[in-house]
């Protein structure tokens, strides 16, 4: 019966079809429904830190792993650390560059938005120009402070 064979395959095409469909729908509905809604502090980081934040909207909802990448995808994962029962983290130690978050439960579902911020440290010569202006605000404090203090006894 070769009409019968072409009636499975027909049926099978289906179900893969509707199968695939379903779970992009599903992904998208997860993405556009976020449990919990994640935030940054600043977009761009010059300090060197970036403070992240989260408030779960479900009380059971409280250990998550958050994950940075540096890409939106999340192909290329630079850290993942386990929050705990936290709401916040401050997270330092990030070369120039672009880097995107976000939360997951411990199972790899992820419960939150996606965030991003861009990490554009200062340069050396900016650096160094603020240190020198400090030091010869120090100085001058320090021996004006000197100057009176003396002068007084």
């Amino acid at each position: 019966m070769p009409g019968l064979h072409l009636v499975i395959v027909f049926i099978a095409s289906l179900l893969a079809v509707d199968l695939a469909w379903g779970d992009s729908v599903d992904h998208q509905q997860g993405a556009l429904d976020p449990q919990v809604t994640l935030q940054v502090n600043q977009t761009t980081v010059t300090e060197g830190f970036v403070t992240l934040s989260w408030k779960p909207l479900k009380k059971e909802l409280a250990a998550f792993e958050l994950v940075v990448a540096t890409d939106p995808q999340f192909h290329h994962i630079s850290k993942i650390i386990q929050t705990g029962s936290q709401t916040a983290l401050h997270l330092s130690g990030f070369s120039n560059g672009d880097y995107f978050v976000k939360l997951r439960l411990p199972n790899g579902n992820p419960v939150s938005n996606t965030t991003h911020f861009r990490v554009q440290h200062r340069d050396l010569q900016s650096a160094l120009g603020l240190f020198m202006l400090g030091l010869i605000i120090f100085i001058t404090l320090a021996v004006l402070l000197f100057k009176f203090t003396r002068s007084s006894e």
